[in-house]
């Protein structure tokens, strides 16, 4: 998230980077430099425009300069298949795939896809073809009509397993990017098991999801590693448990076998990843990837509403926590967002 959260604008991941030149791959830039293929989900549009107006206009949109940033990162492809690169309309999702182009980073999740991505294979100089595929499984919330790749039907999960099959019987190693499951909840829903099951029965060869803000955990489906969520990787929400997360690592095998795991980050002050140190978040990760394996192993996940709920419940109150402690902080935009809100009870009331 190169852009801004409402709460954060002025404060948060674009400041930090633009006025303040803090790179917000910084820190991490050892870990991208040992990756082949270095993959990410783009969760913001980068646009000089947008169709909204007031504070919207401002959030989760990062300037055209992002696009080089990503490039000078490493970064191989992105996603742009998530509930939010459509916020500011299609004038500003086209900037956004255009910069991209622009800067050589190339961009899955749309009718574009498969993305093909050609790595030399060390063992044998050949090439290896490597197809990466970017889906959202998310309701469209904006009035727009979305030009990335949407599944809202069957039929369209169908055309999907479809185009992952086919796709890997031409391609080496097969790559979804999957936008999917429910926020703040660390744990996969039974609908997302169900989902990459089948994906993989089609010759998916790696999943990483998104889209929770937490940790889902990391299984094997078959031989095919399966990463539900990994979490926040540059963001400026500021709630604690969403500035932990963790960074998938992919190594494939001679025989093609895959090796994953999982490295935890942590966000510093000014919304950087950093590699953690900190004993708590490899048990933390531990403890998700093993709720996990118990989902994936049938056991029930009866208490899965009740958790998401809860999970809910907590981040509404810490954002409502987080506007009244900052009252004095933009006080325009905190009236704009209180007007917002009212206007949207009212409409919902009536």
């Amino acid at each position: 998230m190169l852009g801004e959260h409402p709460l954060s604008l002025g404060k948060g991941v674009a400041t930090s980077w633009i006025q303040d030149r803090l790179n917000p791959f910084g820190l991490i830039s050892e870990l991208f430099a040992e990756a082949d293929v270095l993959i990410g989900n783009l969760e913001c549009v980068i646009s000089s425009n947008s169709e909204l107006m007031g504070y919207k206009a401002k959030s989760l949109r990062a300037p055209p300069s992002a696009a080089t940033l990503l490039h000078d990162a490493g970064f191989s492809v992105v996603s742009v298949a998530n509930n939010h690169t459509m916020d500011h309309g299609p004038r500003a999702f086209k900037n956004t795939c255009r910069a991209l182009e622009r800067n050589g980073v190339q961009y899955c999740g749309t009718e574009l896809d498969p993305i093909h991505l050609h790595v030399k294979n060390p063992l044998n100089d050949e090439e290896l073809n490597i197809s990466v595929i970017g889906v959202s499984f998310r309701p469209n919330q904006t009035q727009f009509t979305p030009l990335y790749r949407l599944i809202e039907s069957e039929r369209d999960f169908l055309m999907l397993c479809q185009m992952v099959h086919e796709t890997s019987s031409e391609a080496d190693i097969v790559i979804l990017q999957c936008h999917w499951g429910d926020e703040f909840i660390t744990s996969p829903s039974l609908h997302q098991v169900k989902i990459a099951k089948e994906l993989v029965r089609n010759g998916a060869n790696l999943i990483i999801g998104h889209h929770s803000h937490v940790y889902q955990g990391l299984q094997l489906i078959g031989s095919s590693p399966v990463f539900f969520s990994l979490g926040n990787f540059v963001s400026d929400m500021n709630q604690a448990y969403l500035r932990r997360a963790a960074m998938a690592v992919v190594e494939v095998k001679p025989d093609f076998k895959f090796e994953a795991h999982v490295r935890p980050i942590r966000m510093d002050d000014v919304h950087r990843p950093v590699l953690s140190q900190i004993q708590a978040d490899y048990e933390f990760l531990r403890m998700v990837d093993q709720r996990c394996s118990m989902i994936l192993a049938g056991k029930t996940n009866s208490e899965y509403g009740m958790l998401l709920k809860r999970a809910s419940i907590r981040y509404k109150i810490d954002i409502l926590l987080d506007f009244i402690l900052n009252l004095g902080y933009m006080p325009s935009t905190k009236i704009e967002i209180i007007k917002d809100s009212i206007r949207k009870a009212l409409s919902r009331s009536i």
